[in-house]
């Protein structure tokens, strides 16, 4: 689910454009990126098994992105449905869910996810699922990154809990 993140921050820093200065100081540029159903795939695992998988990721929902001296701050709400197709994938799911995913950042913060300078970001989802023979599954992801003045990651936290029946 980190995944989401970085492409959630990378897709509103793509959309805001550039200003330029003038003489009342450095531009301030407000972006809101509205995300309906924006489709995915990326490789993951099941929260229950760890078994690799192929995800869908169907999802929806706002960030918002204030730029200012090369200073990033986002955060942003989505929720969506999953898709996972257990590897080898046969194109058939063999689990499907919903998610929620909040998240936000603050810094000298690049597209991909890291930093040239001081700088944090964070997040939490949480989702639940059914597996192809009616068994569910809960899942709670919670990540926190916290960057020195050289953008080197000091603090990468990265927690996930899952209920499985």
């Amino acid at each position: 689910m980190r995944l989401l993140v970085s492409a959630a921050l990378a897709i509103a820093l793509l959309a805001a454009g550039t200003t330029t200065a003038s003489a009342a100081g450095p531009p301030i540029e407000r972006t809101t990126v509205r995300l309906d159903n924006e489709i995915s795939v990326v490789h993951g695992h099941h929260p229950c098994t760890g078994q690799p998988a192929v995800i869908t990721v169907v999802e929806s929902g706002v960030i918002h992105l204030i730029i200012k001296d090369d200073t990033v701050h986002f955060n942003g709400t989505l929720r969506g449905i999953i898709s996972a197709d257990a590897e080898p994938a046969d194109g058939v799911p063999d689990a499907t869910g919903r998610f929620v995913s909040t998240f936000g950042g603050s810094g000298l913060l690049l597209e991909d996810g890291g930093a040239t300078g001081r700088a944090v970001t964070g997040f939490v989802v949480n989702g639940s699922g059914t597996n192809s023979d009616g068994t569910t599954f809960r899942w709670h992801d919670n990540g926190r990154t916290v960057f020195d003045t050289a953008g080197t990651p000091k603090l990468d936290l990265f927690h996930q809990t899952a209920n499985c029946s």
